[in-house]
């Protein structure tokens, strides 16, 4: 008897467990934001940053072990971008959501990859990402990408909501396409302009939006730049004519601020991520932002 009544416990718990919300974890917001709208109240969605970090220098807490321990899907960035996640995975230890499970998600599986490094590769070259540059979500279209992957996800750890995820999926997709329309629009004017940026950060959104990055602020990833590097860049501005400046919130202004002075060009500190400055809140506020900073303080 005692056995019968340890086993009805344990199935008790188990639809308990089944009938609330989804627990996903993901490794930035903007993941998290687009879990959200796709699973909406069947979801709980936590991200283990905060849209304001640099995503090469976060570390693993307790804190993010045990939110993954207790996830039904964790969903990454991948391309080794959060690759601080694999001891905060593997000390988890959760069985729903390890690589070839339906609770993992690799947002970047399905992406189209851009620099992927070829040849010899050392460390003498910088932070360089073996798998291609990771910062893919800022080209919109990999937004729809991103959400397919975890409507798959979601469809396969929840089958019988698949008809709300599909709904909800649908719903997004269209938003986001509405949106493109715009933003596209709105650049078009700007299309063809040369630009540098800090990090080596920028190829998807240049690709999408028609800008050519003539190089960046680090003479290599992850590498600050000299004062001599700086005088060679200005010079660059000056004889390339380019035409503005991209940085991130967290990146090194003041470098920025120097190579912009001296040039006479504007710099454009842009949101990276969800959260990540005052109004960004959701991924789609990301290219509102971007957008009205280039068409306010960009001359034609």
């Amino acid at each position: 008897m005692r056995l019968i009544n340890l086993f009805l416990g344990i199935l008790f718990v188990s639809s308990t467990l089944q009938a609330g919300p989804l627990q996903v974890v993901t490794s930035t917001m903007d993941l998290a934001n687009i879990a959200a709208s796709i699973g909406k109240d069947r979801v709980s969605v936590v991200s283990l940053t905060s849209g304001a970090q640099d995503l090469h220098q976060v570390d693993a807490r307790p804190s993010m072990v045990a939110r993954v321990h207790q996830a039904d899907i964790v969903v990454r960035i991948g391309m080794d971008l959060d690759s601080w996640m694999d001891s905060i995975m593997d000390a988890a230890k959760n069985p729903r959501a390890r690589l070839g499970k339906p609770g993992y998600v690799d947002a970047s599986l399905h992406i189209k990859k851009l620099q992927i490094p070829q040849g010899k590769i050392d460390g003498s070259m910088g932070d360089i990402h073996i798998f291609g540059n990771p910062h893919y979500w800022l080209d919109p279209e990999n937004g729809k990408v991103i959400a397919k992957s975890i409507l798959d996800a979601l469809i396969a750890i929840s089958p019988q909501e698949k008809a709300f995820f599909v709904h909800n999926y649908t719903a997004y997709v269209q938003e986001l396409d509405g949106k493109i329309i715009n933003w596209k629009s709105a650049l078009k004017p700007y299309k063809g302009m040369k630009i540098l940026t800090f990090h080596r950060g920028w190829p998807y959104f240049a690709e999408r939006f028609g800008f050519s990055v003539l190089g960046e602020i680090e003479p290599k990833p992850g590498i600050p730049p000299s004062p001599g590097h700086l005088l060679s860049l200005i010079a660059q501005v000056k004889r390339d004519r380019i035409q503005f400046i991209i940085a991130a919130p967290y990146d090194n202004l003041r470098a920025c601020e120097k190579v912009a002075k001296d040039a006479g060009i504007p710099l454009l500190v842009l949101a990276t991520s969800a959260g990540g400055m005052t109004g960004v809140v959701n991924y789609t506020d990301i290219f509102d932002y971007s957008v009205k900073q280039i068409t306010t303080k960009v001359s034609l």
